[in-house]
């Protein structure tokens, strides 16, 4: 456990969210599958908040889930370095005219 706290928000442009569809965001070590491995959803407004984290880089990946789809979900990837005790802000934003990347 850390000290650190990433705090942000997941925009979506150029779209909205399919009928049904939720955002979930997980975080992990860069190069690290599952150890590590943290998640949350944002709140209905897309705020979210991961406290208690170590400081160093991770990667957050925030993916649309909860429709039917033939291919990958719909997912944006962002690194983030936290320093021990501080605070980074972050946002998010989900390009629903981009293709969707395999």
């Amino acid at each position: 456990y850390g000290t650190a706290t990433i705090r942000g928000i997941v925009k979506v442009e150029n779209g909205s969210l399919p009928d049904g569809a939720q955002l979930y965001i997980k975080m992990g070590k860069q190069g690290e599958n599952f150890p590590g491995f943290r998640s949350t959803m944002p709140d209905e407004r897309g705020h979210f908040l991961i406290e208690g984290v170590p400081a160093g880089t991770y990667e957050l990946s925030v993916m649309i889930v909860g429709v039917p789809s033939s291919g990958p979900p719909r997912t944006v990837k962002q690194e983030v370095t936290v320093p021990d005790g501080g605070l980074r802000d972050l946002t998010i934003t989900i390009d629903m005219s981009a293709p969707v990347k395999p």
